[in-house]
């Protein structure tokens, strides 16, 4: 039988923990669930959760920067690691 992990984060854009979630390949109702900025997991490992993590806060980092006027660059690395490059 299965080990699964269930953790709620609280968050402050609904719209990028769906995004996020997608980008992971997530389903709504089934992986998680989104109650207003109440985003309740049941994943899989810890690591799951990790990338879910990282990929929001990738998002969020974007979203920001593009707020202020830059352009973003992703490049994802062999080792799983994101970075992102802004630019003017």
């Amino acid at each position: 039988m299965p080990c699964y992990l269930e953790l709620s984060i609280s968050l402050k854009d609904s719209a990028l923990a769906r995004k996020a979630a997608a980008e992971l390949g997530l389903v709504e109702n089934k992986d998680y669930t989104l109650l207003g900025t109440q985003f309740s997991l049941m994943l899989e490992g810890q690591a799951r959760l990790n990338q879910v993590k990282q990929r929001y806060g990738v998002l969020e980092a974007e979203s920001r920067a593009r707020k202020k006027g830059y352009s973003t660059r992703r490049q994802t690395q062999e080792d799983g690691t994101i970075i992102v490059t802004l630019r003017n």
